[in-house]
């Protein structure tokens, strides 16, 4: 995401995929009440690269942006999913 903010850019990831994390445990545990826990291999099939992410990996991404390497991006979304949203 791009927002002109006169001589400064603000530059974000703004599509990250299945992280493993806290959140994601607590989102799979409230779409299944009182059952076992969904294992991480069902999700994961889903996802070309087999695996969830990780917060570094996103991390990475916004370190980039934030970086002076990318100071000529602009407007795009970088989607960091394994592969989910292009399968």
């Amino acid at each position: 995401m791009h927002r002109d903010r006169g001589a400064r850019e603000l530059r974000l990831p703004r599509c990250p995929g299945m992280i493993d994390s806290r959140m994601l445990s607590a989102i799979i545990e409230g779409r299944n009440p009182g059952n076992a826990p969904t294992p991480n291999e069902k999700i994961v099939e889903r996802i070309p690269a087999r695996r969830l992410g990780h917060a570094s990996e996103v991390a990475s991404v916004v370190a980039f942006l934030a970086s002076d390497e990318a100071s000529y991006v602009s407007g795009s979304a970088y989607t960091v999913d394994g592969g989910r949203t292009a399968a």
